[in-house]
């Protein structure tokens, strides 16, 4: 029987901070107007970063196509997703989807080369478990295919996430998540 999804308001989840560095950053839902800057951000990411986050080699042709891109931009009922800009440029994006309406999603992050380590991820990370919390979500889950980034398996445990083959878990009944 499917559940009914709680829509999180997207006003509630846009602030700015800093990054461990001092970079003032801007996280928001994203827009449908962001597609060229999604685009972009995709130039600035490594063959390797391409590899942990898809599992594998993935064309920039694929990943900035028009139609791939615009779904990407599009919250839903079942897709949620935040950007982090600095200085107007997209430099991290955190996904939320909803598997076959269920309460339970898979999540996904993204951060380009030259901003990882600054805390970038952390934000992310932490801004998509309440929105999870807030769709009344019941577990995460965050697929690795093929070689996982050692650096989110490492967020993500300390996140309280699970590792199970080729994933890692979050059952957020057992979670407090501070807002």
């Amino acid at each position: 029987m499917p559940v009914t999804i709680v829509r999180p308001d997207p006003t509630t989840h846009l602030w700015t901070g800093e990054t461990e560095d001092g970079t003032h950053i801007v996280c928001r839902p994203i827009a449908l107007t962001d597609t060229k800057a999604l685009a972009a951000m995709h130039t600035r990411i490594s063959s390797e970063t391409v590899r942990h986050r898809y599992g594998g080699y993935l064309s920039l042709e694929s990943r900035t196509e028009s139609g791939r891109l615009k779904e990407r931009c599009t919250i839903s009922d079942t897709e949620f997703a935040l950007v982090v800009e600095i200085a107007e440029e997209i430099v991290g994006v955190g996904r939320l989807s909803i598997i076959h309406q269920r309460d339970d999603a898979e999540v996904a992050f993204l951060v380009v080369d030259h901003e990882q380590g600054h805390g970038i991820g952390h934000m992310l990370v932490e801004t998509i478990l309440c929105v999870a919390q807030e769709m009344e979500l019941r577990l995460l889950r965050a697929d690795f295919a093929v070689a996982p980034d050692p650096r989110m398996l490492k967020l993500l445990l300390n996140k309280k996430f699970r590792s199970i083959p080729d994933a890692m878990t979050l059952d957020l009944a057992d979670t407090h998540i501070a807002a």
